[in-house]
């Protein structure tokens, strides 16, 4: 999954963070949801 896979890297925090809200925002117009949990999960598994 692309969510997992996100990672900081160079990126400033906000852009990290904008890039996990559009990954999380595609998902949801898919029917696909992202719990909380899994959001976390992908913003501290950096």
């Amino acid at each position: 999954m692309q969510l997992r896979s996100t990672k900081k890297g160079s990126k400033t925090m906000s852009e990290f963070l904008l890039s996990i809200k559009k990954i999380a925002d595609e998902l949801y117009t898919i029917s696909v949801g992202i719990s909380t949990h899994e959001l976390l999960e992908s913003i501290f598994d950096d």
